[in-house]
């Protein structure tokens, strides 16, 4: 079965994982999440929201959305973890090369490396 996990950072800058709603009657962006063995719901920053690829890194790390990872494709060494709406599926959009498919790389787990997120490493993308 796939686990179905967000990450998202709250007002403080932390990291929180968990299942992401929208919390209707006030207003707030949150993360059912759990700390010390309890439930808990943290307000997050809506722009921070990733979800969980369903994949680990070369190193067992959770691959999120919005995650830089080094690779080593043909035409490109970095990429960002992207959604894809039309195909339903994530994808690695190459940032320092172009694309040997028509819309970023397949994602081969076993060969990425996450090394940075696109909110805390904007340099990474430059």
């Amino acid at each position: 079965m796939r686990e179905i996990l967000f990450r998202a950072q709250d007002a403080h800058g932390v990291w929180h994982k968990g299942f992401y709603f929208f919390y209707k009657k006030r207003q707030q962006h949150v993360l059912l999440t759990i700390v010390d063995g309890e439930d808990k719901f943290v307000e997050i920053i809506p722009e921070t929201v990733g979800q969980f690829t369903g994949l680990n890194d070369k190193n067992g790390v959770k691959i999120f959305e919005g995650d830089i990872i080094k690779a080593n494709f043909p035409y490109a060494k970095k990429g960002l973890v992207e959604w894809d709406k039309k195909r339903g599926s994530f994808y690695v959009n190459p940032i320092d090369g172009f694309a040997a498919y028509d819309k970023g790389y397949k994602m081969n787990a076993n060969k990425l490396e996450i090394i940075g997120n696109i909110h805390e490493n904007t340099e990474l993308i430059k």
